[in-house]
């Protein structure tokens, strides 16, 4: 968890989840996504798409 402080003064608490570009691909294609992400200078980069809906 981390604590969030915005300019109006107000905190809030947030759970940041960190992933890394091969368990997100994964996660996401085991969902039936379509994803390649990879990783490039500390940033995600990348294409993910949800599986088609049906007409």
């Amino acid at each position: 968890m981390a604590l969030r402080r915005l300019d109006d003064g107000s905190q809030y608490r947030i759970v940041k989840v960190f992933h890394d570009p091969a368990s997100l691909t994964a996660d996401l294609t085991a969902l039936g996504w379509s994803a390649h992400i990879r990783l490039v200078a500390g940033k995600f980069i990348g294409v993910a798409e949800p599986p088609a809906t049906p007409a």
